[in-house]
């Protein structure tokens, strides 16, 4: 009936080894809460104390199995059970038995064997239906007091203990039928005796008590109350129809059980179809949105390149425009060096004056035209570029609106496949309620079987339809965590959905950002650009009139003409401009360079110069060659 332990004494366990097999335990109160078997099992889980989740796991079990662990005290919370009818602690470290132990009125086996246990409380006297008692393996000097109170024990197991003296008082347990003795250095008892067995031992105890031995089925009848002839038979009877109905609750049990785990198969089966179902529908949404994800790159893939190539070609043609005005303003560079060579070449012929005054006057129009011309194709270069850049925020704006729309179907697809889902789980849910109403009528026939093997077991009948309630509702309960962990795991991949959705918004953003950023970037060079182009064109016009100054004095010098009592400077302007009869009215009224820098047309006038073209000239050749603004 128990299990036999010899040897040495199983060291401790380590605490990682302890802590591993602690694992266990939340998986074993599942169980017993779950089960309908009247065993609850926790034995070798590495139990250190006896908690009060396990006690409540336990309200209905009438066998309680804690072998096996490394419980060195027995709460007292054990007293939680007054229906257990067997408890076994064998392999243990306990060292004494709390004193709510005699609460368990109904215990009838208990096994302590292989334990610490050097005494025994008090209490354990009032199990007074106790039949199996094993304190096998502990370390005992003298038998308790409270053993011998057990008026119905039918087997005790004393090996291997200290027990050095055998109480005559023992002849009390009159239904003793197996006295385990072997171990223990008993000074009292003889060695043939002890090899004879219990009923020699039980005969010598009630010699030296005085009182006559007789066998235990002696007392069967004053057990029950039986005291004619005939009782022995009627015992043997009584006893054959409670084991006939022990048999057949046993069977009964096994039936039952068989169809639990039968309902329990077809059930896990269920769900994980239903599983399977859910990761296909899963498998399909995220091959859908990878589709849409790598449709939406590629569009995004082919607007960039589509914007590079219209940036590139807008550069090219920056580059061209630059280009062509580089050319002319050499060419207009080359005229002008052309023009000046020729008129000292015809300064130096007087009869071609006339001509080449004809002449510098077709060439300067020609200029300002060029320069008119320089300036409007450069606003028309500037003009194009912004043209082009509004085009470019234009594609943009549109490949945005394109991705919108396409994030739109791509809710819209979304919305359709959780449909699909919610369609299958609710196909799931009908599925689950049939396989419950199959599973309660086959459960109402078999108790109705249950019923008819076990008619005068009503306690028993009452406390089956208990249980098989109490099934139910677990298993209506197992259906609404289900669907509660479906809407859950539906919320989770909407909550990822909209987050994944705020980023390639985002993303949106930043690349149109980055590229507002670019084309900001991109017209501040293209003005830098200009205002260096415009400052070159002021350099070389300047550079013009003071080479065209210079060559003026270089030939006034040559030429020997008489040394002007006005400035040089003053003199060379009026003689590159054609104006050299004002030489001496300009050094009559003192003008010298810095007064020609700030002269005007009223100054002009002030002076006595009536004729407006010679105003002109002189303040165009003092213009270019102070590179003065006079707009204003």
């Amino acid at each position: 009936m128990f299990r036999s332990l010899r040897g040495k004494k199983s060291p401790k366990p380590s605490r990682k080894e302890l802590k591993q097999l602690q694992k266990k335990v939340p998986k074993l109160i599942w169980e017993a809460e779950n089960n309908p078997s009247k065993i609850g099992n926790f034995a070798s889980c590495g139990l250190e104390e006896l908690s009060g989740a396990i006690v409540s796991a336990c309200k209905r079990k009438t066998t309680l199995l804690l072998y096996d662990n490394s419980l060195e005290v027995l709460n007292g919370i054990i007293s939680r059970l007054p229906q257990l009818v067997v408890l076994d602690l064998h392999k243990n470290l306990l060292h004494t038995l709390p004193k709510e132990i005699g609460c368990l009125k109904q215990l009838k086996i208990l096994n302590l064997e292989h334990n610490c246990l050097d005494r025994l409380p008090v209490e354990l006297g009032q199990l007074q239906l106790l039949d199996t008692l094993n304190i096998q393996d502990n370390g005992l000097v003298v038998l308790p007091e409270c053993v011998l109170q057990l008026k119905s024990l039918r087997t005790l197991n004393l090996r291997n203990n200290a027990l050095a003296q055998l109480p005559s008082t023992i002849a009390q347990l009159v239904l003793l039928e197996t006295l385990e003795l072997e171990g223990n250095p008993l000074d009292n008892i003889p060695a043939d005796t002890l090899a004879q067995g219990t009923a020699a031992v039980m005969k010598l105890c009630c010699e030296r008590a005085g009182t006559p031995y007789h066998p235990p089925s002696h007392y069967a009848g004053d057990v029950l109350n039986i005291t004619s002839a005939s009782s022995a038979d009627a015992l043997l009877h009584y006893r054959q129809e409670e084991e006939a109905r022990v048999a057949r609750m046993m069977e009964s049990t096994a039936d039952r059980e068989r169809l639990r785990l039968e309902a329990q198969s077809a059930a896990m089966a269920a769900v994980k179809e239903q599983e399977a179902r859910q990761q296909q529908l899963l498998q399909q949404q995220r091959e859908q949105r990878a589709t849409l994800a790598q449709q939406l790159q590629e569009q995004e893939s082919s607007q960039a390149a589509h914007r590079m190539h219209l940036n590139d070609q807008a550069a090219q043609e920056r580059l061209a425009i630059l280009a062509h005005l580089r050319a002319e303003a050499d060419d207009e560079d080359r005229k002008a060096r052309e023009a000046v060579e020729n008129w000292e070449q015809a300064r130096r012929n007087p009869a071609m004056m006339a001509a080449l005054m004809a002449e510098e006057d077709r060439l300067q129009s020609q200029f300002l035209a060029a320069a008119i011309a320089r300036e409007a194709s450069q606003q028309a270069a500037v003009d194009a570029q912004r043209r082009s850049e509004d085009q470019a925020v234009m594609l943009a704006q549109g490949a945005v609106h394109a991705k919108q729309e396409l994030r739109q179907q791509a809710l819209a697809q979304l919305a359709h496949h959780q449909a699909c889902v919610d369609q299958a789980l609710s196909g799931y849910l009908d599925k689950m309620s049939e396989q419950r109403d199959h599973l309660s009528d086959s459960r109402v026939a078999q108790d109705r079987q249950a019923l008819a093997l076990a008619a005068g077991a009503t306690a028993e009948q009452h406390e089956r339809q208990l249980e098989r309630q109490r099934e139910i509702r677990e298993l209506e309960e197992a259906m609404a965590n289900l669907a509660a962990s479906a809407e859950s795991h539906r919320a989770v991949k909407d909550a990822s959905k909209q987050a994944a959705m705020t980023q390639e918004r985002l993303a949106m953003e930043q690349k149109l950002e980055a590229l507002q950023q670019e084309q900001a970037r991109q017209l501040a060079l293209r003005e830098q650009a200009l205002v260096s182009l415009n400052e070159a064109e002021e350099r070389n016009s300047r550079a013009y009139w003071e080479a065209k100054v210079q060559a003026s004095m270089a030939q006034l010098q040559a030429l020997g003409a008489p040394v002007p009592t006005c400035d040089a400077v003053t003199q060379a302007v009026l003689e590159g401009c054609e104006c050299g009869d004002l030489v001496p009215l300009f050094a009559t009224h003192r003008i010298d360079a810095v007064v020609l820098r700030i002269l005007t047309d009223e100054d002009l006038i002030k002076m006595g110069v009536a004729s407006l073209g010679q105003r002109k000239r002189v303040l165009l050749a003092i213009q270019h060659l102070f590179g003065l603004d006079r707009s204003t």
